[in-house]
């Protein structure tokens, strides 16, 4: 979901909320949503044999329930007390916050780093029906799942800098507890705003090396943006090393990614990404992306985008992909938003 532009509507000014106060006050409920309606088709290495085809369509929709109010001393309450994206509720989404001229503390769904996460990926990326090859290079990121159980902290901007932290927990039954934080300076410069990132992100194991459990890793994430008139520019890395302790889990990954954002019109943006990938323990493995697109804002509300994406994963003993994993797809996906 992440091209939905929502507009929230306001439900009511007299709803009562607790938002784990003392007592109830006035607050203000909103609601918002959207639903992508996605055809892809695609091209690879593989034949296809019974029924299989290379093209699909798929249906999502998403929707929103939040609320803030503002206390008489200032502070203000807000939620998102729930999120339902399709046929799923996402927890990690759901958090409450208390903020005021000291930040913003956020219990709940939030990965603090997240904040700081300038990824470099700006144009929409559709795989159709690859699968990777030798791992996670494509899917590094400073983010972690199970956030619901989260505890963080988002500093008021000082002199340009902004900080945060967050802490999660991953249960009694597991050691995958995890830490998150980052920092972020950004300024006007040459008719623009410059901005540099850094954050990280630390997870435990779940207490055993086995297949579908959670290896813990470190990963570490440096992002920077341009943006000048109506062109942005993003450029960012990523490292993420496991700390298992036998071969199958101790992966070293890189990711770079080179991003170019333009607003053509006030109806059309052009974007341009290329990402290239590495894993440091296995010989020879490589991976490669570079995808483009167009949106283009029909009406407030509902746009449409066209991309193209091209993709390259190499074995990870060194030999070229023969199979889903070297490509291109082409995606059109229509959004609307309420």
């Amino acid at each position: 979901f992440g091209r939905f532009r929502m507009r929230k509507i306001l439900l009511s000014t007299t709803a009562l909320v607790a938002l784990g106060v003392a007592s109830a006050q006035a607050a203000d409920f909103t609601i918002s949503g959207g639903s992508e309606f996605d055809y892809t088709s695609w091209s690879d290495k593989t034949t296809d044999t019974g029924g299989a085809n290379n093209n699909d369509m798929t249906f999502v929709t998403n929707i929103t329930i939040s609320a803030s109010q503002t206390t008489d001393s200032g502070l203000t309450l807000s939620g998102v007390l729930l999120q339902d994206d399709g046929a799923a509720k996402d927890n990690d989404a759901r958090s409450v916050s208390i903020s005021g001229d000291f930040g913003k503390i956020t219990m709940g769904g939030n990965t603090a780093a997240d904040a700081f996460d300038i990824d470099g990926e700006t144009a929409n990326e559709s795989g159709g029906g690859r699968t990777a090859v030798a791992g996670a290079a494509s899917g590094i990121g400073v983010g972690m799942g199970g956030e619901e159980e989260g505890l963080a902290y988002y500093s008021p901007s000082i002199n340009g800098f902004t900080f945060g932290a967050s802490m999660h927990n991953a249960g009694s039954a597991s050691k995958a507890d995890g830490t998150t934080y980052g920092v972020k300076y950004s300024t006007d410069a040459a008719g623009g705003t410059v901005s540099i990132a850094w954050a990280a992100a630390s997870r435990g194991n779940t207490g055993a090396e086995t297949a579908g459990s959670e290896t813990g890793y470190d990963t570490t994430h440096i992002g920077g943006s341009i943006a000048v008139g109506a062109a942005t520019i993003e450029l960012a890395q990523y490292n993420q090393k496991e700390n298992g302790t036998t071969a199958t889990f101790n992966d070293d990954y890189s990711r770079n990614s080179y991003g170019l954002s333009y607003k053509a019109s006030d109806t059309i943006t052009l974007n341009v990404h290329s990402q290239s990938g590495d894993n440091s323990k296995v010989t020879n493995y490589d991976w490669e992306e570079t995808a483009y697109d167009i949106t283009y804002a029909i009406a407030p509300g509902l746009t449409m985008t066209m991309s193209y994406t091209d993709y390259n994963e190499t074995a990870a003993d060194g030999t070229a992909c023969t199979g889903t994993c070297d490509g291109t797809a082409t995606n059109m996906a229509i959004d609307l938003s309420f």
